[in-house]
């Protein structure tokens, strides 16, 4: 999926537009014992907790493409009967109405997932988006080719509220306010099936993490059958000490690393897809950029061992595509992506400098000094 086909799914969750035909809930307490359950027609609730619910799925859709989002897909493996997919679209096609299918789901969430020692509710929707067709400008028509039903899951702490003061305005006094146990935003969700090319997509899913730094490794195992999913950060880590240990790069080969992981980064999102590599295309743009075949081949051989040899990594995850910081023993330097060209090392005096044009206004600390 990408930020436009997600964007689509969002749209939907409003008065106006939902299509939305149940909800189910599972209250868990932080030592995994199921508190309470319920299942409603999602259009039955009171507007105002619609409005509330809304929230929380556009939240599961939001967020940075393969950093808090990430497209997954499922093995042939867990296609076949009691595998993990055979499960998700069991429960799919159940429109949330199977209570034994339910249970299930909520058992293999409770015994995967970390709630990190407080309450939480898992949350699903069943939905039926009927799919507009598109004309070659994007507009919608009227006519539909295919209803897209799916499933969101959403999982949100349940914290207690602040300690207080509140106003009694019939008294006319301020006494303690009581506390409640309130639902937060999701730490973790996913779509399934995935809305790929505005089309169900049964043999992948989206997962949603608030935390791109450190991902539910044992929950998306039990979901996704993934195992090994490096995070965001991990993504970052794995690179670049894999890079720093076997190609050990120059200024010009590391500036020109930058500038063609940027330009695919660009490339991919003007076509609307997630910049992702597999290893053997990284390695092909390390190797454009300069790098020796050989030790592209120790390059790719150590990041496999690192990361796993079926690690994909995203554009964005290995570099800041808008800013490059350039770090010395005792300064650091940030400049605009595109800039990045203009920077360049030379010997002066016998020492390796870098050369900053000053063309424009410099400041320093604030103050604007003459050229």
């Amino acid at each position: 999926m990408n930020k436009k086909e997600a964007a689509e799914i969002k749209k939907t969750y409003s008065k106006d537009n939902t299509s939305i035909s149940r909800i189910c809930g599972c209250y868990v307490s932080a030592e995994g014992e199921i508190l309470s359950k319920f299942a409603r027609t999602f259009l039955a609730l009171p507007e105002e907790e619609q409005f509330k619910y809304f929230e929380i799925f556009k939240k599961v859709l939001s967020g940075g493409f393969e950093k808090n989002l990430i497209n997954i897909e499922y093995s042939t493996e867990s296609e076949l009967s009691g595998g993990s997919q055979y499960k998700m679209l069991k429960l799919r096609d159940s429109l949330l109405k199977d209570e034994n299918l339910l249970d299930d789901f909520y058992d293999r969430v409770i015994t995967s997932y970390d709630a990190t020692g407080t309450n939480y509710l898992i949350l699903l929707i069943a939905d039926a988006y009927d799919v507009p067709t598109k004309t070659s400008d994007g507009d919608d028509l009227d006519d539909s080719d295919e209803v897209y039903q799916y499933i969101l899951c959403a999982l949100c702490p349940v914290k207690l509220s602040e300690p207080g003061l509140s106003y009694a305005e019939e008294k006319d006094e301020f006494h303690e306010r009581k506390r409640d146990w309130i639902v937060q935003k999701p730490e973790c969700g996913f779509l399934y099936p995935a809305f790929n090319d505005r089309s169900a997509d049964v043999h992948a899913a989206l997962f949603y993490t608030k935390n791109a730094k450190k991902l539910p490794e044992e929950l998306m195992e039990e979901l996704f059958d993934e195992e090994n999913v490096l995070s965001a950060e991990e993504q970052k880590e794995a690179f670049l000490k894999t890079l720093e240990d076997t190609v050990s790069p120059d200024y010009e080969t590391a500036k020109n690393i930058y500038e063609n992981i940027v330009k695919i980064g660009i490339e991919a999102a003007e076509e609307g897809k997630p910049p992702v590599f597999t290893q053997e295309e990284l390695c092909g743009v390390i190797e454009e950029s300069g790098v020796r075949t050989d030790d592209v081949k120790v390059f790719q051989k150590e990041l496999a061992s690192r990361a796993g040899k079926d690690a994909t990594v995203a554009a964005g995850n290995l570099i800041n595509n808008k800013m490059c910081e350039i770090k010395t023993a005792f300064m650091s330097i940030k400049a605009d992506a595109d800039e990045m060209e203009n920077l360049e090392t030379r010997d002066v005096d016998g020492r390796k400098c870098l050369v900053i044009p000053v063309e424009k206004i410099i400041s320093v600390d604030g103050m604007v000094i003459g050229n």
